[in-house]
């Protein structure tokens, strides 16, 4: 990795939604964020076999500015727990620690394809100006814990200084859902210093997605799912265009190189 900078980790099983916003709303994201443009790029997809052709054509395309590394999936059991999202979300983690890919980058960003940054003056401000930032989380329940008392974090967006990302504990065990897993595996409950929860992006409702239930001017990340696959098509939602983005993103277009 390029010593200092920032990766970008996508993980991704290449769904109709997910191809869908990697061709019409990646490219604005770049437009509108000089830290994410100037970030590396590495995706680790599940698609269907028959599909990896055409997996790889999205991803060049979308990613054409960026420097690429494109993982897939083998045809085995553990791989295709991507096809679970809750034990794929864990294993796309740890797939990317064993193999070192966020070796040599100070700061990692997971996201999905359909997670999109708005507003990146969160990023902006922790990952340039703040040298003592260490995570930047969303919370996923009501003031951090679920009924249980448990605190339970994102797992579709969060960025993370290198050091915080160790590899799996020796009799980890998943829990039911990956936002519990990710919690315990970062150990938030016991305090990460340098933690700053990302303000606006908690969700609204029952939904545990970035900015979901929210208008989508009022969250700096939003995760929208309206266009959830039916039968392998994009649901017939009126704003969904080809060729068009309907993410309201903040500012002007980013210009000029990022100062690292």
């Amino acid at each position: 990795g390029r010593e200092g900078g920032v990766l970008l980790y996508i993980t991704t099983h290449m769904s109709v939604q997910h191809q869908w916003y990697l061709r019409n709303c990646w490219g604005e994201v770049f437009r509108h964020s000089a830290l994410l443009r100037a970030s590396d790029v590495v995706v680790y997809a599940n698609p269907p076999a028959a599909e990896r052709e055409r997996t790889l054509g999205v991803l060049e395309r979308t990613f054409a500015e960026q420097k690429l590394i494109v993982h897939i999936a083998n045809d085995n059991k553990t791989d295709n727990a991507m096809a679970d999202k809750h034990t794929g979300a864990m294993w796309a983690l740890w797939y990317a620690l064993e193999k070192k890919l966020f070796d040599g980058y100070d700061w990692i960003i997971r996201a999905n394809p359909d997670v999109i940054v708005r507003d990146d003056a969160f990023l902006v401000d922790s990952i340039w100006h703040d040298p003592k930032a260490t995570a930047l989380l969303i919370d996923c329940m009501k003031n951090y814990v679920d009924r249980r008392g448990r605190m339970q974090v994102h797992t579709d967006f969060f960025a993370l200084k290198r050091d915080l990302l160790k590899p799996r504990r020796m009799g980890m065990k998943l829990e039911q859902n990956a936002e519990l897993s990710f919690t315990e595996y970062l150990d938030v409950k016991g305090g990460i210093e340098g933690l700053r929860w990302i303000s606006g992006a908690e969700h609204e409702g029952s939904s545990c997605r970035a900015g979901a239930g929210k208008p989508l001017r009022l969250t700096p990340v939003t995760h929208v799912h309206d266009l959830n696959d039916t039968d392998g098509k994009l649901k017939n939602v009126a704003w969904i265009r080809e060729g068009t983005c309907p993410i309201p993103f903040a500012g002007a277009a980013a210009t000029g190189p990022a100062p690292y």
